[in-house]
């Protein structure tokens, strides 16, 4: 006999704040194994690793692990574009978010997100765009 299929009716519950976005603190608390809901947001050190690797492991399982692709989608459509992309002149940053709001300060780190995004335009893990309207000169 097969083993019984785990259970997908119980919800993960996200600490509150940018979480809500596919966002995640980088400190976990150690006496509760708890993200610390208050802390820095960031797409730097101590926080690289966890954005870099949703899509890695989403690749790595044979495209088979929706969970990862969909956390991905979350953290840039949802998280990184709206909450940490700011734009200076002609100039494009990706900067944190602490307990007193936005922070401008892009860690070297980041260095990865342009090549993430690229991979994960290469594997289909974007969006189809929504263009509205009859979709192009094709016809609706």
């Amino acid at each position: 006999p097969s083993p019984p299929a785990p259970s997908r009716s119980k919800k993960k519950k996200r600490p509150p704040g940018l979480s809500r976005f596919g966002l995640l603190p980088m400190f976990v608390r150690p006496e509760t194994g708890r993200f610390d809901t208050g802390g820095t947001v960031t797409l730097g050190a101590r926080g690289d690793s966890y954005y870099e690797y949703l899509l890695k492991q989403w690749l790595l399982t044979g495209k088979r692990e929706g969970g990862f692709l969909a956390s991905y989608r979350e953290a840039m459509d949802a998280g990184v574009k709206p909450h940490l992309v700011r734009h200076a002149g002609d100039h494009t940053y990706v900067g944190e978010v602490t307990e007193g709001g936005f922070s401008a300060k892009m860690d070297h780190l980041v260095c990865f997100l342009p090549g993430i995004l690229a991979l994960g335009h290469a594997a289909g893990a974007a969006q189809a765009p929504r263009l509205g309207g009859s979709g192009g000169s094709g016809g609706g």
